[in-house]
């Protein structure tokens, strides 16, 4: 067909890359082009359910969401890349992503639509079944266009920007989150770009569009480690908008600041001094009312963050008629060691928006062992809650990632397999979706690694009725993160090192967001377990009754409601728990010890300041002390009619301390040990650890089939499940009827 040829002579005439097609590529191309344009267009929908594993729709088929991830320019005539993309399609994974950098956007305003055609003809060439997601990277904006607009840029309280920083978590110089008129111009590329892709035969087969700025791709503010970003013009102007819009009059806003001189219209930043501030010396919070200005700031530096992705993927969604999908990095709750300026604390108005349809996120990077979880960052279950697809990016280094010191944790392609099974197990348990990300390297070329990747369709395949067995909810609080002060300490422990020790009690637990437990449709739990609900109001307070009131357990971490409108107080905690407490100024470490002997240690050593010892009076009995052998309580437990209410202090547990703690309101341990990590829904159940016998613990009696490493025989029904773990088979799943 002549049309065809036309496209092959442009797609061969590009800037970036000489390509000389050989005459068996020229029919290639030629019959691909016959198959897309005998194509429909494509509609792509999505399908999340609590009950089953989610699934993209294609044209009314209904496709696992599991994909190979690669956005960075492939090696496309490698043949280490030619035998990856074909590995994965005999595994069943035809949903690949890739994607294009700002190189392709000129100074005129043009684009260069032959490299982008280039980029999507040539992967359907390798796979000429796959569909794809076009990542658009508007990190590293074009040089061209800070040049002209310098007033645009980002500048930061300490230190403005550094000429020599190479690593956008320093103080780089990009285009402001608050900028007009880079959202504009980005707005305007984004629609041109996905106009052009939906003009041409490839454009029927992407599926998904993901629009990433910021930090690594993921949305977070330029110099999130030390920088104090937001210092420029553009974010000045945009914080007395927000301030107009909350306050209204100058008098409100010179009530709530404490400032008879400061105006809506002369409003400044808030100073490094001001950012820094907090309750006390080394304290990890800031009040409400003395530092109120700063957390206006901090509202309005997320609000344009939300404001941002939300025009960047709409212009998306108008330029392809919102036929396809779109989704961005986003959502972190757990991974976020860094200040308020990097998290995504708006996130839910961005799910909501009704132009975002998916989220993906890294798994945790420490904790990577083969026996340990590399747990998602995200809350995952809140996203079912909205009927959106959760995707988590697994990118576990295998034995074949020889370029990584600091990452990779094994040796064999046996234990390569063991990570990626485990991350999988995650995944499967969890509802999510989820891609493998090599960073397009030649992490998963091997036998054994692909021999695993082509059993995951069939074992998708069982997940007809998956639904969450948790008995456990960790729920996040998105306001409190920003009463939380500039440090790379506190927040971090409450998440995250806690998230290491309930991934080894063999319990399993969702995660959901505080807003979520007014949701109708959420499920319902027998332990809520609140680690950072430092920041109270009267209607988070109600919800609190309403679950007292229904006879659930509650597990407070840290200074749970000690701050609220008027301020912050240590009564605000007992009103809050019924546990009174002694409050210090002194930072402490989070060192306690369970029945006086048994340390239990946060893996970050973080202290917290203001620190609170919990005073013992009547029906609260202590659990754990200060020092070993006794001294000041900080973790008890107190009867709360029928359910129990247990407050740690230091912010932290062990595992032991969780599994003791589960195991008085009732809820089912799996597994014993405290060392493996297990992962377990309706239909599946998987254990990974050391080597080691263990027995699995059913609730109630099961048929049982093996899964991974190999498909075994069906036995039982049975409620125990004896299982031998070793050096190469550092993972076992199970499938349950």
């Amino acid at each position: 067909m002549r049309y065809g040829i036309l496209l092959i002579a442009a797609f061969c005439v590009f800037s970036c890359v000489q390509v000389c097609l050989s005459r068996e590529n020229l029919e290639k191309m030629e019959a691909l082009l016959e198959k897309l344009n005998a194509e429909p267009e494509l509609t792509v929908g999505i399908e999340v359910l609590p009950e089953t594993n989610p699934k993209i729709v294609l044209n009314g088929r209904k496709v696992d969401a599991l994909l190979y991830n690669a956005p960075y320019p492939w090696k496309y005539d490698e043949q280490n890349t030619q035998e990856k993309i074909a590995n994965f399609h005999r595994g069943g994974i035809d949903l690949l992503s890739l994607g294009i950098e700002t190189n392709v956007w000129h100074a005129d305003g043009s684009i260069d639509e032959e490299y982008i055609a280039s980029v999507l003809y040539r992967a359907l060439l390798l796979n000429p079944d796959a569909y794809l997601n076009l990542a658009i990277n508007l990190n590293g904006a074009p040089r061209w266009w800070m040049d002209a607009n310098p007033e645009e840029l980002m500048d930061y309280a300490n230190g403005g920007v550094d000429p020599a920083a190479k690593d956008p978590i320093f103080n780089v110089r990009a285009p402001s989150y608050a900028s007009l008129k880079w959202r504009q111009d980005a707005m305007d590329y984004l629609r041109q770009v996905v106009s052009f892709v939906e003009s041409i035969p490839a454009g029927k087969r992407v599926f998904s569009y993901r629009v990433d700025y910021g930090i690594y791709r993921e949305w977070h503010y330029y110099g999130m480690r030390s920088g104090m970003p937001g210092t420029c013009s553009a974010m000045r102007e945009a914080f007395r908008r927000h301030l107009v819009e909350q306050y209204h009059t100058d008098a409100a806003l010179q009530a709530a600041w404490h400032d008879p001189e400061v105006t809506l219209a002369t409003a400044e930043i808030p100073s490094q001094e001001a950012r820094l501030h907090s309750i006390a010396d080394g304290a990890t919070l800031r009040d409400p009312v003395e530092d109120r200005a700063v957390i206006d700031f901090l509202h309005t530096m997320q609000y344009e963050m939300r404001d941002l992705v939300i025009a960047c993927d709409k212009a998306v969604k108008e330029a392809c008629g919102y036929r396809k999908l779109c989704g961005n990095y986003h959502g972190y709750l757990f991974g976020m060691e860094y200040p308020v300026e990097a998290w995504h604390l708006e996130n839910e108005s961005v799910l909501d928006s009704g132009v975002v349809d998916w989220q993906v996120s890294p798994n945790l990077y420490s904790n990577r062992e083969v026996d340990d979880a590399e747990f998602g960052r995200s809350p995952i279950e809140s996203y079912t809650l909205r009927g959106k697809l959760a995707i988590q990016e697994h990118d576990s280094r295998t034995y074949l990632a020889v370029e990584e010191t600091y990452h990779r944790h094994v040796s064999t392609p046996a234990q390569s397999v063991t990570t990626l099974a485990r991350d999988f197990a995650q995944t499967l348990c969890r509802n999510a979706g989820c891609w493998y990300m090599d960073f397009a390297r030649d992490w998963y070329n091997d036998p054994e690694i692909f021999a695993f990747f082509r059993k995951l369709e069939a074992i998708r395949a069982l997940a007809t009725h998956n639904a969450s067995v948790a008995k456990v909810a960790v729920v996040g609080d998105l306001e409190s993160i920003y009463y939380h002060k500039i440090s790379t300490t506190g927040i971090d422990l409450v998440f995250d090192s806690n998230a290491q020790e309930l991934t080894h009690t063999a319990t399993p637990f969702d995660v959901l967001l505080f807003t979520d437990l007014e949701n109708p449709n959420v499920r319902d739990y027998q332990v809520y377990v609140f680690p950072n609900l430092f920041y109270l109001t009267p209607e988070k307070a109600t919800v609190i009754e309403k679950l007292r009131e229904a006879g659930k357990s509650l597990v407070w971490l840290y200074a749970p409601g000690y701050l609220n409108a008027q301020g912050h107080a240590a009564g605000n905690i007992q009103a809050l728990t019924g546990f009174a407490v002694k409050e210090s100024a002194a930072p402490r470490d989070g060192v306690a010890y369970l029945h006086g002997t048994e340390a239990m240690r946060p893996f970050s050593g973080n202290a917290f300041a203001p620190s609170f010892t919990i005073e013992i009076g009547e029906g609260v009995s202590p659990l754990a002390t200060r020092t070993q052998g006794g001294g000041d309580v900080t973790f008890a437990v107190r009867e709360n009619g029928a359910g129990r209410e247990f407050y740690s202090t230091t912010g932290f547990l062990s595992r032991n301390a969780w599994k003791q703690l589960f195991r008085e309101c009732g809820v089912h341990c799996y597994e014993e040990s405290g060392t493996t990590v297990v992962w377990a829904s309706r239909s599946f159940i998987s254990i990974n650890g050391k080597p080691g016998k263990y027995t699995l613990t059913l609730p109630t009696s099961r048929r049982v089939t093996e899964l991974l490493p190999k498909s075994g025989v069906p036995f039982g029904p049975t409620t125990a499940i004896e299982v031998e773990l070793t050096e190469e088979i550092g993972l076992r799943m199970y499938y349950l009827e």
